[in-house]
């Protein structure tokens, strides 16, 4: 699992990279002498900015082509060389358990590790990388936000509210509070943010990896039973089984076990069932009679109680990560004002959280959560 997720976090910083240099690239575009002088004509200093739009998106598309270059082949090691060795480990296991000869890893591994590969790839590439380039089929995310901050300075300045250097800071703050979308929108019609997107899809492959692989190679043992990590919060549909023997078949199979119970009851295969998007339970192949369940039990109601105070730790995280990428890009912008205030809110944020922690004692501090590229 360390190696999963070295590779993940990996992938994770390529586009959070991505992101900060986009941003930084828009500044330096816009950030231009003079915003503040007596001579400034905001017209003028539009058209001509209007007129590097196309320099902006060849930029873009290169920066796009140096995050792929190096996060494919991360993919390819996070899913496939991870997968196998998973399988390989899997299949040592299960022959010490059950006496028998070792076998290969199963060819259905290696299928659901290309198709895996493949579907993750397409996803980021449709949903992060073309999003953000503009192209024949219509306008990216990044040359919209360059447009859309352009129109907001001129109307800002025309009407006196602000000077064009206070319109450019605050447009730049916005954008970062909701950061750059990717072409994911939700059933309730929110964009998601390309770190969003990111983050999930990643962490949501890391966990496929480990448990398809090891449910795959189990089958070529014929076992059909697993434990199920357990976790002090968890969702819903987890709780109830989190921390058991499952059958990783539905109870209408003939491989089905009834003494235990099976994960199809629990929404396995739905985003928010067990083992789906964002759940962090593991499964272990479980050779009944043979094998003694060691996870710790915990009571389903109380887990998911905490899972509900894990997802205000989640929210507190994300602040600080949103308030740590609004000082950089104060930094940026020459901003000094605008980050002192920023320094102050971290500093508040960080000890909110750590009084949070503090009063629930089954949270821990992940810095990992807290970081952002510099």
């Amino acid at each position: 699992m360390k190696q999963l997720d070295i590779y993940s976090s990996q992938i994770q910083r390529v586009y959070l990279a991505l992101e900060d240099e986009i941003i930084k690239m828009l500044i330096k575009r816009l950030n231009t002498k003079g915003l503040d002088g007596d001579n400034f004509n905001v017209y003028s200093w539009h058209l001509d900015r209007l007129n590097q739009l196309g320099a902006l998106n060849e930029e873009t598309a290169k920066l796009v082509s140096k995050a792929t270059k190096i996060s494919k082949p991360l993919l390819e090691k996070m899913i496939k060389e991870s997968g196998y060795d998973i399988a390989d480990a899997t299949s040592k296991t299960l022959s010490n358990g059950l006496d028998v000869d070792k076998k290969p890893v199963s060819s259905n591994v290696d299928m659901i590790l290309r198709n895996m590969l493949k579907q993750t790839f397409l996803d980021l590439d449709n949903y992060v990388n073309q999003t953000l380039i503009t192209t024949n089929a219509g306008q990216g995310v990044v040359s919209k936000a360059y447009q859309s901050i352009l129109e907001n300075m001129v109307a800002n300045v025309t009407t006196g509210t602000t000077t064009a250097k206070q319109a450019l800071n605050k447009a730049m703050y916005k954008l970062v509070d909701g950061g750059l979308e990717s072409g994911l929108i939700d059933k309730g019609g929110h964009h998601w943010s390309i770190e969003a997107y990111t983050r999930t899809v990643l962490d949501s492959t890391k966990y496929r990896v480990m448990n398809e692989t090891r449910m795959e190679q189990a089958h070529e043992y014929d076992v059909h039973t697993f434990v199920m990590s357990s976790h002090p919060a968890s969702r819903a549909a987890c709780a109830p089984i989190q921390g058991k023997v499952v059958n990783d078949v539905p109870t209408s199979s003939p491989k089905y076990d009834k003494r235990y119970p099976s994960i199809y009851d629990h929404g396995y295969g739905e985003p928010a069932g067990c083992f789906g998007i964002n759940c962090h339970h593991m499964k272990y192949p479980f050779i009944p009679d043979v094998n003694t369940n060691h996870q710790e039990q915990y009571d389903p109601i109380e887990a998911q109680e905490n899972g509900k105070v894990q997802q205000k730790q989640r929210q507190l995280e994300r602040a600080i990560r949103n308030s740590k990428r609004k000082l950089n890009t104060a930094n940026e912008l020459g901003d000094r004002e605008g980050a002192e205030k920023f320094k102050l809110l971290i500093r508040k944020q960080q000890g909110a959280l750590r009084q949070f922690i503090g009063d629930n004692e089954f949270l821990h501090r992940d810095y990992s959560r807290e970081k952002v590229v510099k």
